[in-house]
């Protein structure tokens, strides 16, 4: 177990270290080092298993068929399901024809109703059924949909398909993940891949925008997904100071440290304790470390960082003609 500072200061409290190894420890400890990356040389073996390619037979990417009902999902196998049922015009294709700025708030409801945390498990399962401005693309394995509370100007995320968590459920998180285990290594694989793959389709589309792949060290929502997301944070649904540091704080880990950490034979373990503290920091740009007051300052600072940002068309000018807009 990693000698956090939450545990040194457990250990003092039950008089296992004296004061003065605890005060050395808060002076050289980095509290913002949330996911511990081992200091010693990566098994080749284990790290081989996270760099071999690997074939991928159900990568195939599916089509759905036109106006094909949604039914609300149940948060698990034994819940019960919600009842209402929408019918689609257009869903999602191999490749979504609609702008990945379009996200519109969902218009059917969560994994449960009021269950906020399983909202994402209907993409999940049946992601054939929502158009274009809800799921960009999905396999087997994978599906990419449009965060409908987008915190900038282009927000995704990336989940896993494949039912090998606890007792043949979903990945809740990337704790979930064993790095001793094939079909968790052949997850990480194939969302490295498929997050590689959106990133580069994203910068294409919009060289203006910088871009970070990652993860929320204490997720607000169940089920693993990974945040594709640009660096300019333009966006209205970007309100509270909780918002700006979850995404530009030490809060936001890299996925390719994620990966790292398990392709050292590690599984993730998250100090949540500091992650909390992550949010409560000052508003600091994350461009040039500008201090803001308000959220409004801030937001108005932002957009003298990204000009050709805000000069871009809007989701629905580019949509406007579009039944999904």
């Amino acid at each position: 177990m990693p000698l956090t500072l939450s545990r040194v200061l457990l250990l003092q409290q039950s008089r296992s270290l004296p004061v003065a190894v605890v005060f050395c420890v808060f002076r050289c400890s980095n509290e913002h080092r949330l996911l511990q990356v081992p200091a010693a040389a990566t098994s080749p073996a284990i790290a081989a298993r996270f760099t071999t390619t690997r074939p991928f037979s159900t990568m195939a990417r599916h089509t759905a068929p036109a106006a094909a009902p949604t039914a609300a999902a149940s948060s698990s196998s034994t819940s019960k399901s919600s009842t209402a049922t929408t019918a689609r015009a257009a869903p999602a294709t191999e490749v979504s024809r609609k702008n990945p700025l379009a996200a519109t708030k969902p218009t059917t409801t969560g994994a449960r109703a009021g269950s906020w945390a399983d909202a994402l498990l209907p993409y999940l399962e049946r992601p054939e059924t929502f158009p274009a401005t809800h799921v960009h693309s999905f396999s087997a394995d994978h599906v990419v949909v449009l965060d409908q509370f987008p915190k900038s100007k282009v927000h995704l995320l990336v989940m896993p398909r494949a039912r090998v968590g606890p007792r043949g459920k979903y990945l809740a998180s990337v704790e979930d993940l064993d790095p001793d285990n094939e079909a968790h290594v052949l997850v990480v694989e194939q969302l490295t891949e498929v997050c590689g793959e959106v990133e580069q389709e994203m910068r294409t589309k919009y060289p203006q925008l910088e871009f970070r792949v990652g993860i929320h060290t204490v997720p607000s929502m169940r089920h693993l997904h990974v945040h594709v997301i640009s660096q300019d944070f333009i966006s209205d649904r970007l309100k509270t100071k909780q918002h700006w540091n979850s995404f530009t704080s030490e809060f936001f880990v890299p996925w390719e440290r994620v990966k790292a950490t398990l392709a050292a034979g590690q599984r993730i373990k998250m100090d949540k304790a500091a992650a909390e503290a992550l949010l409560k920091r000052p508003l600091v740009c994350h461009k040039c470390s500008k201090a803001a007051r308000t959220m409004p300052d801030l937001k108005k600072h932002l957009e003298t960082h990204a000009p050709l940002a805000i000069a871009g068309s809007s989701p629905r000018e580019e949509n406007v003609d579009s039944p999904l807009a």
